[in-house]
């Protein structure tokens, strides 16, 4: 395609979006890659989310992630009106905090459960069995190098 003009570009991300759904989700009917996450190379970058933002929205920086409010995520949904720019991080925490963790053993209300627990003093030891996880992730939790950003 990095020889179509901009019009054939157009008409390409147009014909690779399927009809809005229930949840007003414009489905990615293009290519995609093993997560099914879209592919649409543009200016150097292979994403069909931000391929579709510029498209509808406007530029956005190849560095930020494209953080998704609907009920699909990050799963081949590319209506620009339920997604955003952001950081990778802020893409981990709305992906925590939206329930798409994928090997996810911990959720927010496990941390603040276990903050309460060092506030009572029970060792990293009792924490980490009683979850079911490593004493350096409840240290790491207890210092806040882990799950810091959650208030």
């Amino acid at each position: 395609m990095s020889g179509d003009s901009v019009d054939d570009k157009i008409a390409h991300i147009c014909s690779c979006i399927g009809p809005e759904d229930a949840y007003g989700c414009w489905p990615w009917l293009g290519s995609a890659n093993g997560g099914n996450r879209g592919n649409f190379h543009l200016n150097g970058k292979n994403s069909a989310t931000h391929a579709v933002y510029r498209l509808f929205v406007g530029d956005v920086s190849d560095h930020l992630w494209m953080l998704h409010s609907c009920h699909r995520g990050d799963k081949g949904c590319v209506n620009p009106d339920h997604m955003s720019p952001g950081t990778a991080p802020e893409n981990a925490q709305q992906r925590i905090l939206q329930g798409r963790g994928t090997n996810q053993k911990l959720w927010p209300k496990d941390i603040y459960a276990m903050r309460k627990k060092f506030a009572e003093g029970i060792t990293n030891e009792v924490i980490a069995e009683e979850f079911n996880v490593s004493v350096s992730t409840v240290q790491g939790i207890r210092i806040k190098r882990r799950w810091g950003w959650l208030k």
